[in-house]
This record gives structure tokens, C-alpha cells and sequence, in this order.
């Protein structure tokens, strides 16, 4: 019975790993693109009008609203209220996360 429990743990352990190797993969694919990269950089500089990324891009709106999906997916992006109004925000938390994973999985510390 042990040995099975066991098992199981490290099955939800590699389950656990895995997740988080394609939610990074997902941040660095979807800041690969140039266009989305834009969108979140105008997005962090406080930009959260569609409108107005859209203008600032060269861009359509329904453009700059299907890069915001994409990047809300990816979780690069959150959506914030303030009082009765929402906005986008950098998720600079789950971000952080990325990069420590990525120093983890790559640079090998001695």
C-alpha cells in the first residue's frame, strides 16, 4: 500500500512539473509574437483602452482584442476592477514565476 501511495505522489509531482513547463512554454510563445509583445508592454505602461492600443499599433481593435485573449490566456495579463471599471494589468506575480522557472530549468546554478 505504501509503495502505491508513493507512486502516486510522484505521478502528481510530474503532473504538477509538467503543468508548469506549459504554462511557461505559453508565456514565451505568446510573447514571441511581436505584436502581443507590443500590446503587453502599452498594457504595462498603463494603456487599457482597446481603442487606443489599436491606434497606437496600427492595429484594429478586434486585432488588439484577440492578442488580449491570447495574453489573458497565457495569464501574462489580468483583468483588474477599480471601483466600477475594468482594466488589464501585467500578472507581474505569475511573471516572476516564469522567469525563476525558467533560471531553474536552464541556468544551472553551481
Amino acid at each position: 500500500a505504501w509503495g502505491l501511495r508513493m507512486e502516486e505522489a510522484f505521478k502528481k509531482m510530474k503532473e504538477a512539473n509538467d503543468n508548469k513547463t506549459n504554462e511557461r512554454v505559453q508565456v514565451f510563445k505568446n510573447l514571441g509574437d511581436k505584436t502581443r509583445y507590443e500590446v503587453a508592454k502599452l498594457i504595462a505602461a498603463g494603456e487599457t483602452s482597446t481603442k487606443e492600443i489599436a491606434q497606437a499599433l496600427g492595429v484594429s481593435s478586434a486585432t488588439v482584442s484577440y492578442h488580449i485573449n491570447n495574453l489573458l490566456q497565457a495569464k501574462i495579463i489580468k483583468l483588474d476592477r477599480t471601483e466600477r471599471k475594468y482594466g488589464y494589468m501585467i500578472d507581474g506575480e505569475f511573471l516572476e514565476e516564469v522567469i525563476n522557472g525558467l533560471r531553474e530549468d536552464l541556468i544551472k546554478l553551481q
